[in-house]
Order: structure tokens, then sequence, then C-alpha cells
């Protein structure tokens, strides 16, 4: 009696269905618990620009991913285009190699680094991989004469909150002259 009715179509509709439904809600649920894990995780950084709601997971991941190793960098710094290539060649990070971000981790950051960053637009000025190579940063330190060569542990000379992710703290002697 069992095997006609497994024979049916409408039963193994219902078995593709309910099986589909099982798996979708055990991925909701691991993937629930290790958001909660990396929420847990993330560095305690308030920022002094407001991130929309929608988008404060991909930052606290992109802080988690980056300021762990060095200040991170605020995304308007480079263009989307750097952003882009740092996310997908991990493997080549500076001369280090680091393990792939991948599925919903990459995606949220991703969404978070691409609006808060500006496409280089038409112009093949080529990606910026250095600081130095970033009409981005350069505009904005307009009025800044580099002596040293600029890297991302010397931002705190002059931005002694950067480790906070807060860039907007200049040093007593860059307040001075700000308009």
């Amino acid at each position: 009696m069992f095997s006609k009715i497994s024979e049916r179509p409408q039963f193994k509709v219902a078995i593709a269905v309910w099986s589909t439904i099982a798996i979708v809600c055990i991925w909701a649920i691991l993937l629930g618990g290790s958001m909660a894990k990396v929420m847990a995780q993330t560095p305690n950084v308030t920022t002094t620009d407001p991130v929309p709601e929608q988008y404060q997971l991909g930052q606290s991941l992109y802080l988690e991913h980056c300021a762990s190793c060095h200040i991170a960098i605020p995304p308007a710094v480079f263009p989307t285009e750097t952003w882009q290539e740092l996310l997908e060649n991990r493997q080549q990070h500076y001369g280090v190699s680091l393990p792939p971000i991948i599925g919903p981790e990459l995606i949220t950051m991703w969404n978070y680094l691409q609006v808060f960053s500006r496409s280089l637009g038409d112009e093949d000025f080529g990606i910026p991989f250095r600081l130095e190579g970033s009409r981005y940063f350069q505009a904005f330190h307009p009025d800044v004469d580099f002596t040293n060569p600029i890297s991302v542990d010397s931002c705190v000379t002059c931005h002694p909150a950067s480790a906070q992710f807060n860039f907007r703290q200049l040093a007593p002697e860059w307040e001075v002259s700000r308009p």
C-alpha cells in the first residue's frame, strides 16, 4: 500500500517541497548562528560618520576582517574597483595570502564597500592599490605635503583616532588649519 502512495506524482512533489523547506530552514539557522558569532566578535568601534542600519553589519565585517591587521581605511579613500579586487584576490593582499571571505559575509561586506566608495568611472587611471596612487585619497588631503612615504600605519600621525575608525579627529597641529 505505501509503495502505491510513494509512486504518485503528488507525493514526490510534496517530498521535494518539504525537503527544500527543511534545507532552507537548516541553512537559515546556521547562517543566523554564524552572523551572531560575527557580531559578538566584531571590535567595539564606533564610527564618526553615520552608517545606515542596512550597512552596519557590512561595516562590522569589514572592520573585523581588516582592522585586525592594520588600520581600516574608509571605503571612500579607494575606488570601488580597488575594493572589488582586494575582496576577490585575497591571495595577493600586499604580499600576504589571506583566507578567502565567502558567502553571505562577502556579499554583506561588498555591499557596504560598494555603497561607501566611488567608481573610477570611464577614465582610465588604472586601479590604485596604494594610498598615494588614489586620487580620492589625494582629494581628502589637498593641503597636505607628505614628506614621508604614505602607509596605512602612518595615518595615526595626523588622525590619532584612526584605530577607532575616526578619521575626522585630527592631531592638534592640523585642527588649527581646518576651516
